[in-house]
């Protein structure tokens, strides 16, 4: 069974997968940044929550110009520039100790990394068929939670050390891979894209309009930014609540975070193989969302009572992650064609950078002035909201947003 889910994927598709996975193995700051801030630089948690919503401001504005570059250059080009200079910023973020040069430093790094994913998903795109693309993108997703499972591990450990540490691991394994993917990914062949845009218009002679213009997108995009809300609460609020309320050391908070990577990387592939085509994606994103409540509900019952409601909390939000994250990228490509996959894609992921900004902050400020249970009801509810939100959208006859090819 393990064979057959991974099997039928091109070469090139596990080129990206692993250039991803070196990529995320040095995921080590994010997940430790609010720690970091409180611990070493001693900044109170409202000031936390803002650099927090700077690097989700970079990143939404990093989202938006890798997806209008990679329509304009291609993937290829904007993939190698992101990760290699997203490195490079990061490495440069270890030198900056005031909440300005941080604050504006975090904008920089993750605009430039950032700019990377749109780009690797259209990539992905190409190089896959309608009928293994969803477990293309189950693959490149298994390998960034591969590479999470280690990098928030290993970080825990050098963050012992020392948090500089953190920074030149990132910022080095962004360069590793830029490197590969610059000896081993193809240059796209300009007239080959133009024939692929072609074969994807309808025999009608129409065209896919741009994102902007596609309600049904438009609202899926709302949709999908407040279930981003919640979910990140898991790398913002979580390691806070981890270390300040069960006073656990930066090595464990690394393995409890690290184990969501793990269950992702045992069950996601396997698991998308036997369930594909067999319901609409949206229905799947529905019941994922719905269990992304549930396991919010666990932090409440748990209070602070035993280390291993937040356990249960991290396997029950990993499935949900598994059953949502995988058939939305499938949503996305569906409703968008060759010539706008760069911008579908772009707006996708600025849902997700756009809950970078509103995440950390309205954390904070609910941790601030009604506690950690205050913020684990706003996330059960938000969650909640968002699985209805996610089951009437499913229900609405979707058709492609389509104008006459002039």
């Amino acid at each position: 069974m393990y064979r057959n889910a991974y099997s039928g994927l091109s070469p090139t598709i596990w080129f990206l997968a692993l250039a991803m996975l070196i990529n995320r193995s040095g995921s080590m700051v994010v997940p430790f940044m609010s720690i970091y801030l409180t611990s070493q630089i001693k900044l109170d948690i409202a000031s936390v929550g803002w650099i927090m919503a700077c690097y989700g401001a970079g990143s939404m504005t990093g989202a938006w110009l890798g997806g209008k570059l990679t329509d304009k250059w291609g993937h290829y080009s904007v993939q190698i520039w992101s990760l290699g200079l997203g490195g490079l910023g990061f490495i440069m973020l270890s030198f900056f100790k005031d909440f300005y040069s941080i604050a504006a430093g975090v904008f920089l790094a993750a605009l430039l990394a950032d700019a990377y994913r749109p780009a690797n998903a259209a990539s992905i795109a190409q190089y896959s068929t309608p009928e293994n693309r969803t477990r293309a993108y189950a693959l490149n997703r298994l390998a960034i939670n591969l590479g999470y499972s280690v990098g928030p591990a290993l970080g825990g450990l050098l963050a012992t050390i020392s948090y500089d540490f953190l920074f030149w691991a990132d910022g080095f394994t962004c360069i590793l891979a830029a490197s590969l993917l610059f000896i081993l990914l193809k240059r796209e062949n300009k007239k080959q894209s133009e024939k692929s845009q072609i074969a994807e218009r309808n025999t009608d002679h129409t065209t896919i309009l741009p994102p902007q213009k596609d309600k049904i997108y438009l609202l899926f995009i709302f949709f999908t930014h407040l279930f981003a809300v919640s979910f990140f609460q898991l790398f913002t609020t979580v390691p806070l609540y981890c270390r300040y309320v069960y006073q656990l050391e930066e090595s464990y908070i690394g393995l409890l975070i690290g184990l969501n990577g793990f269950i992702v990387v045992l069950v996601e592939m396997i698991l998308v193989y036997q369930i594909e085509g067999k319901k609409s994606p949206l229905q799947f994103v529905t019941w994922g969302v719905g269990l992304v409540a549930i396991s919010y509900i666990l932090l409440i019952l748990g209070g602070n009572a035993h280390i291993a409601f937040v356990v249960f909390f991290m396997i029950v939000i990993s499935f949900g992650e598994i059953l949502s994250m995988p058939f939305m990228n499938v949503f996305v490509i569906e409703r968008s064609s060759a010539e706008t996959r760069g911008q579908y894609m772009a707006m996708y992921t600025m849902a997700y950078s756009l809950a970078h900004i509103v995440a950390p902050v309205a954390g904070a400020q609910l941790i601030t002035n009604v506690g950690f249970s205050g913020l684990w009801i706003a996330a059960t509810l938000l969650s909640l909201l968002t699985m209805l939100a996610f089951r009437y959208l499913a229900q609405i006859p979707l058709t492609k947003n389509l104008s006459p090819i002039p």
